[in-house]
C-alpha cells in the first residue's frame, strides 16, 4: 500500500470524523405553574426533522389534559431573527382545532410571540380535556432546536393551557391553569441548557477510527 493511499484513508477517516456533532433532542419539563403549583405537568421535546425544519411534542402527565379556558393551549418563544413560521403534520389532536397565532399573554407564564388555540379539538372552556400528546412540526428559513428562547418576564420557553384532572367531561374551578418550562436539557447528556449539541455514539466511533487510521499511516510510512 502506497503513502498516497495510506495518507487518503487518513484524511477520510478524520474528515467523517471531524464533519460535526449530530444534534441532540432537547427535552423541557412542564414543571412551573401560576395557579396550580409546581409540579411536574409533563414535557415539551424538540428534534431536528431536517433542515429548517423541528418536532415538537407535547406529553402531557397522567390525569393531565389540554384545554383551551381563554388563554391560547401551547404558546412558545423563538429567537428574533427567525421568520415567517408554519405549523403542520399534526398527530393525535385535529389539526381543524389549531389557530396558528401570534404575540400571545399566556397568564402568569408572561407574552409568548407563537401560539396554538386549540379550539374544537378541547372543547370550549375546561370542557373535554384532552390529554394528547400534542406532536407537530414547526418551519421556518434558519429553524433549529435551540431557536427557542425564553421571555423577558418568567424566562418561559414553552406555555401550556391544562386541566388537571381529566377523569371527568370537565374541569371546576382550581383544575385549569397554565403551566411552563424555564429550562431544557439535552437527551443525550450535558447538563441543564437552553438548547445546544452533544457528540452522538456514531460521532465518537468515526473520531476513533480517523485517529487509527492516522496513527497506521504514520507507522506505516516510516517502514517505507
Amino acid at each position: 500500500m502506497s503513502r498516497s493511499v495510506v495518507a487518503g484513508l487518513a484524511a477520510l477517516g478524520l474528515s467523517l470524523a471531524l464533519a460535526g456533532p449530530a444534534s441532540a433532542d432537547i427535552m423541557f419539563t412542564l414543571d412551573q405553574a401560576s395557579t396550580l403549583g409546581s409540579g411536574n405537568y409533563g414535557t415539551v421535546t424538540v428534534h431536528q426533522v431536517g433542515t429548517d425544519q423541528v418536532e415538537v411534542t407535547v406529553n402531557l402527565a397522567s390525569n393531565v389534559g389540554f384545554v383551551s379556558t381563554g388563554l391560547d393551549t401551547f404558546a412558545f418563544n423563538l429567537d428574533s431573527s427567525i421568520p415567517t413560521l408554519t405549523a403542520s403534520n399534526f398527530s393525535n389532536i385535529s389539526p381543524s382545532g389549531f389557530t396558528f397565532v401570534t404575540a400571545s399573554n399566556s397568564d402568569g407564564a408572561g407574552t409568548m410571540q407563537y401560539a396554538l388555540s386549540c379550539g374544537s379539538a378541547c372543547g370550549s372552556g375546561g370542557n373535554t380535556p384532552n390529554p394528547g400528546p400534542l406532536v407537530f412540526d414547526l418551519t421556518a428559513t434558519g429553524l433549529l432546536e435551540t431557536s427557542f428562547i425564553g421571555n423577558a418576564k418568567t424566562g418561559a420557553f414553552f406555555a401550556v393551557d391544562i386541566c388537571t384532572d381529566t377523569s371527568g367531561t370537565g374541569c371546576s374551578a382550581g383544575q385549569t391553569g397554565v403551566t411552563y418550562t424555564t429550562t431544557g436539557t439535552t437527551t443525550g447528556g450535558g447538563g441543564a441548557t437552553s438548547g445546544g449539541t452533544v457528540p452522538e455514539p456514531a460521532t465518537v466511533a468515526l473520531l476513533g477510527l480517523g485517529l487509527a487510521i492516522l496513527s497506521f499511516g504514520r507507522r506505516f510510512g516510516k517502514r517505507l
